[in-house]
């Protein structure tokens, strides 16, 4: 499949950043270049998108000061 990095320039936009690499068919890469990040802040945006109805990826990733982390969908997200 095809990953598409986003790089949201507020962090109130990564749903509807991953939204739009989903309608492409891709699977999201969010980046932290203009973002503060912080583990809950992830993991918050992360279940904004897994209950999004336009998400219909298994996987997002992230890359965070340079490391590249995978996060797979809770079994209590069901895929749309």
């Amino acid at each position: 499949g095809y990953i598409d990095v986003k790089s949201p320039n507020n962090v109130n936009n990564c749903c509807r950043n991953a939204n739009k690499a989903s309608k492409q068919g891709a699977c999201v890469c969010l980046t932290d270049h203009y973002l503060d990040l912080d583990d809950k802040k992830i993991e918050k945006r992360n279940s904004e998108i897994w209950r999004s109805p336009y998400y219909n990826h298994d996987i997002i990733f992230w890359l965070v000061n340079g490391e590249l982390r995978k996060y797979e969908r809770p079994k209590k997200y069901k895929r749309p």
